[in-house]
């Protein structure tokens, strides 16, 4: 049985103007370049993707992780700086206080957070959160400084720096400043009793980037307010809810060590966003990944109780969303084992261990090579060739993603070029995209700068697109892909049948394609429901004038079936597994030798 394939979106690298000096390619420092326990991988159990700075204290230098440039609004890629060059970065009014502040961090009293502006690619200022920790050597001399920091307000900064984050009267929640001082109280009393009498539980809204891309940013920050009233109403009057950040919220609860009413209360607060909210006059769905930590005696501070509740629903969220869970030490191993292969990826790219393998997409009635479906792997350079389900979701938080894709694009457009030159294929290319993708500014212009580039023609390219194109902006996704096809670039609809679109929605679109989804085909030689169904898409997609492809063909009886069912393209490891650009070569040369 063949391997399902994670597809993998094509993205667009955003330009940015801000340069760093003196250029350099190091990279952040690894779990192997510090010990002690204060080290990278320490300070990254608190924040798991946020952006990362590294100040070398005996070389005077800071490097920035891909994450922290992209905040920046500057291409995601690691950077370095002197420390001259980063402090005029920083707001005048806040440099005097941000360096003292570093400076001042000892052996004793490692440890800060605070919040500082600094310019942004586009000369605007932004205001970032950092938490900072000293690393000393052996003999407690200074090394370096590791912080981690993004655009959220700390809840531990001075009211100063938080003017704009004081408690709203006319708000049923409380503030993040708030929060923070209820939170360091109960763990102050924690501490001086030594048991545990509250839990804190963080609150994350899944999918609030598309919901706010959709309907707007004032629109999404309506029904951001709508949830809040509804978490205040499944909690006790005493106690405290905030809002945290732009999508985030959080719950402190007073309940005894064995009391199970956090989970009762996040079972609750499942049950009361199960109902749709109205925006913009149509109902919007929302759930909510609930992460649950317990404030213990061994906490010294509420930083160190939000750690582990974030932690818990950076858990719930990588299990699917829509869920909560209770953190564990594990869950730190986890992390740790996450920013390993983040580490790992960003090398990865930086070496071209990237590669693309291949896998052919054949006439049904003919066997003839139509197209072939460019996808990503891993040459590891100790795990081997790894594919896209064992680093994709990594690779987004790394801040890569936008040149990975590009990187995508361009090497499959340059192979096809080398293969037709040589008479070796005529086939097309098929390159997976995120609906989110195709409306973004600039992609098609991102495509056809590529086109051009490697020589390659748009009608050696076919975009697959999944069928929740429907969930976004409809009409702006309706004009990118006239415009697609205006420049003679074909687009399929993949995995048609497991999400929301239907064919009369199909009708609508400017496609030449569909994929139906590998899980129709399962059994569906003996299965006469999933062959009615199979037979039904066939039909009516060619009576809407366009073509299809099965994927996931595995045995030779689904391929009868397909031939039967007048199918006109099917593509699965019956026929080919993904293959290396010489496997295809050979490959290609093998069929013509037989035929």
């Amino acid at each position: 049985m063949g391997k399902q394939e994670t597809k993998y979106w094509i993205a667009r690298r955003r330009p940015g103007t801000l340069r760093f000096e003196p250029p350099s390619e190091r990279m952040i420092a690894s779990n192997d370049d510090v010990d002690g326990g204060n080290g990278y991988f320490s300070l990254a159990l608190d924040v798991a993707g946020d952006g990362v700075v590294e100040w070398d204290l005996t070389q005077q230098v800071v490097a920035f992780s891909a994450r922290w440039c992209e905040l920046m609004g500057l291409p995601a890629v690691s950077m370095v700086a002197t420390v001259e060059a980063w402090e005029r970065l920083v707001h005048q009014d806040d440099a005097a206080m941000l360096f003292a502040t570093l400076n001042g961090l000892t052996a004793a009293c490692p440890r800060t957070e605070l919040s500082y502006r600094v310019r942004c690619a586009d000369a605007s200022y932004k205001r970032m959160t950092l938490r900072a920790t000293l690393v000393c050597d052996a003999n407690g001399v200074r090394t370096r400084i590791l912080a981690w920091q993004n655009d959220r307000p700390t809840p531990s900064t001075s009211r100063a720096s938080l003017g704009e984050l004081r408690d709203d009267a006319a708000s049923p929640l409380a503030g993040q400043l708030l929060m923070t001082e209820r939170l360091d109280a109960v763990v102050a009393q924690t501490r001086r009793e030594g048991r545990s009498n509250f839990v804190m539980l963080a609150i994350d809204v899944d999918g609030f980037t598309a919901i706010s891309a959709s309907y707007g940013k004032e629109a999404a920050n309506r029904l951001l307010a709508a949830v809040g009233e509804r978490l205040r109403s499944c909690v006790h009057p005493l106690d405290t809810v905030a809002r945290y950040g732009c999508d985030e919220f959080c719950v402190l609860l007073r309940c005894s060590s064995d009391s199970p009413l956090a989970t009762t209360v996040s079972e609750q607060i499942q049950r009361a966003l199960a109902d749709p909210f109205m925006l913009e006059g149509r109902a919007v769905a929302v759930s909510v990944s609930v992460g649950i930590a317990r404030v213990l005696p061994t906490h010294y501070c509420a930083a160190d109780v939000s750690r582990d509740a974030y932690a818990a629903v950076h858990h719930a969220k990588m299990s699917g969303g829509n869920q909560c869970a209770l953190f564990d030490d594990g869950m730190h191993e986890t992390t740790k084992a996450r920013l390993q292969l983040e580490a790992e990826l960003r090398h990865a790219f930086e070496r071209g261990q990237f590669r693309l393998h291949y896998q052919p997409i054949v006439s049904c009635v003919t066997g003839a090579l139509v197209s072939l479906e460019a996808l990503i792997r891993w040459e590891h350079p100790t795990r081997g060739c790894l594919p896209p389900s064992a680093f994709l979701d990594v690779l987004a938080s790394t801040g890569l993603l936008n040149d990975v894709g590009r990187w995508i694009v361009g090497e499959a457009c340059r192979q096809l070029a080398t293969w037709r030159k040589a008479g070796a294929c005529d086939a097309y290319i098929s390159i997976n995209v995120s609906p989110m993708q195709l409306v973004e500014q600039g992609f098609i212009e991102d495509v056809v700068a590529i086109l051009a580039e490697t020589g390659a023609s748009p009608g050696w390219i076919a975009f697959e697109i999944t069928e929740d194109l429907a969930l976004g902006d409809t009409e702006i996704a309706m004009r990118a892909l006239i415009k697609l096809r205006e420049h003679g670039i074909r687009v399929r609809i993949d995995d048609f049948g497991t999400g929301y679109s239907s064919l009369s929605y199909l009708q609508r679109l400017p496609v030449g394609g569909l994929k139906i989804d590998r899980t129709f085909l399962e059994q569906f030689e003996s299965d006469a429901h999933r062959r009615a169904i199979v037979g039904a898409i066939i039909q009516l997609a060619h009576v809407l004038g366009v073509d299809v492809v099965a994927e996931g063909v595995e045995r030779r009886e689904q391929l009868e079936e397909l031939r039967v069912l007048n199918c006109d393209l099917v593509q699965g490891y019956f026929l080919s597994p993904p293959l290396s650009s010489d496997g295809i070569r050979q490959w290609i040369e093998r069929r013509t030798l037989s035929s």
